[in-house]
């Protein structure tokens, strides 16, 4: 993300297709057609897009299963049930976001939340715990 970044992508084009065209302005032509590298940028704009969502809830992660019915996508949390809400209401408002941004077809992309197995050994999870104690004023040793 950092280079892409760099290169003038910010994680918030319009299309993939903006980002192919910074890549291009830099004589990188065809470099962005190798799927690796889409599947990095769509990785990239994803877990940048859940750190601002779901940081209160305690965002460490995310993984993206690709299978040829449908692609899952694993958000990893300290906080599940915040990640789902309340009946589901909150994980269907991504799966649609998500579904939207990236042009997926319908009912083809499924979101699921995964509770962090040890909080401790997580340093993601640490380190927005420690953020939000330090912001609100709380005993970071807590």
């Amino acid at each position: 993300m950092l280079k892409l970044h760099y290169l003038g992508y910010n994680g918030h084009a319009a299309d993939l297709k903006e980002a192919q065209g910074v890549f291009e302005s830099f004589g990188l032509e065809g470099y962005f057609d190798k799927p690796f590298v889409a599947d990095g940028v769509f990785f990239a704009e994803l877990n940048e897009f859940l750190t601002r969502e779901l940081a209160e809830e305690g965002y460490s992660g995310v993984e993206v299963r690709v299978t040829p019915a449908r692609t899952e996508i694993i958000i990893r949390a300290t906080q599940t049930q915040k990640v789902l809400g309340e009946k589901g209401r909150r994980i269907r408002e991504l799966t649609s976001v998500v579904q939207k941004r990236f042009k997926f077809p319908e009912n083809t992309v499924e979101l699921y939340a995964e509770k962090v197995a040890n909080r401790g050994l997580c340093a993601i999870a640490q380190a927005e715990s420690l953020k939000y104690k330090l912001l609100n004023g709380l005993a970071v040793r807590r």
